[in-house]
């Protein structure tokens, strides 16, 4: 078989018997946490799924004629530790029977990049909003992407209503056209500016706030 020297842990399991597994590679079985192919024949696979809810929605996709090809989930090694995996699997004839064949690929380095980068962000913004300082970003339209509370709370709206909105909406009218040239002036060379600008407060009241800007 090709599958065998495949760098994806893959097995061939019997359609209508998924317990039943007619062929393991060496990858696998090293995935997995054991030595040998053969001792994964008899592997348990309902004691490998870390949430068994992963497992019965598989099955339950099966019985039901609707097949999932592709899913990420968190499985059990032989000696208990956690390892995710990112299952591809296909339906197949194999040796006259239907089969579902499946490739195993360890994505746990990935998974747990993800996270300390969701980690890493979510504490960013938990210092960025709770400064007293004013701090946004939007696109070169000015239409906002970020905004923290304390401007939310100068302006009186609130996260989601600024989010819909742009950085002309909170100047005056009459000073829309400076404040777009102002932003068109940055350039590689001068990515940094400083500015005084008028912001409209919650009550309507205009007051000076000094800006520094960074492209």
């Amino acid at each position: 078989l090709i599958f065998a020297s495949s760098p994806f842990g893959v097995s061939i399991l019997a359609k209508k018997d998924p317990d039943r597994r007619l062929f393991v590679n060496q990858r696998m079985a090293e995935m997995f946490g054991y030595s040998q192919a053969e001792e994964m024949l008899g592997f348990s696979a309902a004691d490998s799924y870390v949430n068994l809810q992963d497992l019965h929605l598989l099955r339950q996709a099966s019985r039901e004629g609707t097949f999932i090809s592709d899913l990420v989930m968190e499985r059990y090694r032989k000696d208990g530790s956690r390892w995710w995996c990112h299952l591809f699997r296909r339906q197949a004839v194999f040796e006259g029977q239907d089969v579902v064949i499946a490739w195993h690929a360890d994505v746990t380095e990935t998974k747990q990049a993800e996270e300390a980068l969701k980690a890493s962000e979510a504490r960013y913004a938990s210092v960025v909003d709770s400064q007293s300082e004013f701090i946004t970003r939007f696109r070169p339209d000015g239409t906002f992407t970020f905004v923290n509370g304390a401007y939310c709370q100068f302006i009186g709206k609130t996260e989601d209503d600024v989010l819909h909105g742009t950085v002309y909406d909170f100047v005056p009218k009459d000073q829309v056209k400076a404040l777009q040239a102002y932003y068109a002036s940055f350039t590689p060379e001068f990515p940094v500016q400083e500015a005084d600008k008028k912001l409209s407060r919650y009550d309507g009241e205009l007051r000076d706030v000094e800006w520094r800007d960074t492209a």
